[in-house]
C-alpha cells in the first residue's frame, strides 16, 4: 500500500514538474534579444532608432506597419528614446499624452511610443502614410 502511494505522488510531481517546466519555457519565449543588424532589417522600422539591447517581441513589420514591444523598459528610456525620434525626424504635430509620444515626419509616417507602468515595456507602434487618391468633385448641380 505505501509503495502505490510513493507510485502515486511521484506521478502527481512529475505531472506538476511538467506543467511548470512547459509554462516558464512559454513566458521565456516571449521577445527575443534583437540586434542593431536586425532592427536595420526590418522593412519600415530601420527609420526608427534602435532602442538597446533589449528583449523585443516585435508584432508586426510590413511596408505599412511595424510594431515592437521592447520589455524591461524604464520611463525615462522612453523619454529619452522619443527624443531620438525626434532627432530622426519624427517632429511634425509632436504630441504627449501621459506615458504616450505621438509625432509624425514630413512624409507622414505616424510614430506612437507608449509605455507600461505595469509590465514595464516600451511599444513602439509606425504606420506609413495613407496614400490618397484624387478627389473628383461632381460636376452636376444639386
Amino acid at each position: 500500500m505505501k509503495r502505490k502511494k510513493k507510485k502515486w505522488l511521484l506521478i502527481v510531481l512529475v505531472v506538476i514538474l511538467a506543467v511548470v517546466f512547459v509554462k516558464c519555457a512559454a513566458s521565456a519565449d516571449r521577445g527575443k534579444l534583437v540586434s542593431n543588424a536586425e532592427w536595420n532589417e526590418t522593412k519600415i522600422g530601420r527609420m526608427l532608432p534602435y532602442p538597446g539591447p533589449k528583449k523585443m517581441e516585435i508584432q508586426a513589420d510590413t511596408e505599412e506597419s511595424f510594431r515592437v514591444y521592447v520589455k524591461k523598459y524604464s520611463k525615462e528610456k522612453q523619454e529619452d528614446y522619443f527624443e531620438k525620434c525626434k532627432e530622426a525626424g519624427f517632429t511634425t504635430d509632436v504630441k504627449q499624452e501621459g506615458p504616450q509620444y505621438r509625432a509624425y515626419t514630413e512624409e507622414g509616417y505616424r510614430l506612437q511610443v507608449s509605455f507600461s507602468d505595469y509590465d514595464h515595456e516600451m511599444t513602439i507602434d509606425l504606420s506609413a502614410p495613407i496614400e490618397m487618391g484624387k478627389l473628383k468633385w461632381p460636376s452636376s448641380q444639386i
